[in-house]
């Protein structure tokens, strides 16, 4: 049942990511007045459809995807309204839409993190759990304690426990809050066997620290940047060759699943969202065939030489792109299945 509701949750995830995408090449294409002949929701049959001056809004079977079909987009159109009719600048914002959209569910997405669970980069010093025959237990250290000093040195976060300096039989007087009382525990510090360094032997509790409001606004702008960059630098390591964690929407779907089974997992799918909405805008503004990316590089060609490149071509290049792409998701996806079932 949890596996089933788990591939539910990646599935809805992934497709709120790609609407999005498809949400931004529709609004700005509305307003910019081109003439849209059909936005959808998924792809396959029709499961409702309603119809809104020129435009087709439709739902369909599959939720693996969407898209937004315009006027005269790959074929000749004499509507002035027509995709290919319309000025070059006009065109590149619309094809850069999509990424934008992605990049700004990231951080509605990092807003709704922020103030809904906290930073996650402030992590409460909560005692979460406590392990059997370890300093903390025999300390008296409870589930629920809030670490609160060490000795004389505040803390506020996990990061501010170390123990980088104590050795084994140190005392160290741990004061918790417990029940809104402080409680002070003296926890003699042992070898850990297993990890072969000192632990105190706890676990920490999902709680994250909500800052103000203007701090949650900033830090949730950190977050969306700090996605980007990471994208980036994976995007680097790919193009290097380092393709070993590449996976497909198979992989996606089952990462989101299992975070959404774990304990706190509203919070780990929003942290995936975040990651994977940045990942997605990124990867269609690449200058390749069938992306956005590609589409923007044919029309600053056109402006460069102040004249189309021939449909046919066009349509040959993106056909080709899309081919590739199709290979590659299917390559990816063998490859999915064979990691998630240890093949």
């Amino acid at each position: 049942m949890q596996t089933a509701l788990g591939i539910i949750v990646g599935i809805l995830v992934l497709q709120l990511i790609i609407c999005s995408h498809e949400l931004g090449h529709f609004i700005v294409g509305k307003k910019l007045g081109f003439g849209i002949v059909e936005f959808s929701i998924g792809f396959g049959p029709k499961l409702f459809q309603w119809r809104r001056k020129e435009t087709q809004y439709t739902l369909r079977l599959l939720p693996i995807g969407g898209y937004c079909r315009f006027v005269g987009e790959d074929e000749e159109d004499d509507r002035p309204d027509a995709f290919n009719n319309q000025s070059v600048p006009r065109r590149i914002a619309v094809a850069a839409a999509g990424g934008v959209a992605n990049l700004l569910l990231g951080l509605v997405l990092s807003v709704v993190l922020v103030f809904g669970w906290g930073d996650p980069a402030m992590q409460r010093p909560m005692v979460g759990s406590v392990m059997a025959d370890s300093p903390a237990q025999a300390g008296g250290m409870l589930p629920g304690d809030l670490i609160t000093k060490i000795g004389d040195a505040d803390v506020v976060t996990i990061d501010d426990i170390d123990l980088s300096q104590v050795a084994v039989g140190d005392v160290l007087e741990f004061t918790v809050r417990r029940d809104g009382q402080d409680v002070v525990l003296p926890l003699t510090m042992e070898m850990n066997e297993e990890h072969q360094r000192i632990m105190v032997g706890i676990t920490f509790a999902n709680s994250y620290i909500r800052p103000g409001f203007f701090k949650s606004l900033a830090r949730a702008g950190e977050i969306t940047y700090t996605a980007v960059v990471e994208t980036i630098k994976a995007l680097g390591h790919i193009f290097s060759g380092h393709v070993e964690e590449v996976g497909g929407v198979i992989a996606v779907v089952a990462v989101i699943g299992q975070a959404a089974a774990t304990p706190f997992g509203a919070f780990l799918v929003i942290m995936y969202g975040i990651l994977i909405t940045a990942n997605l805008g990124l990867l269609n503004l690449l200058p390749l065939p069938a992306l956005d990316g590609g589409r923007i590089v044919l029309l600053i060609v056109e402006g460069i030489r102040k004249k189309p490149l021939k449909r046919s071509v066009e349509g040959a290049i993106h056909g080709i792109g899309l081919i590739c792409f199709l290979v590659l998701a299917a390559i990816l996806a063998v490859w999915d299945v064979i990691r998630l079932t240890g093949g």
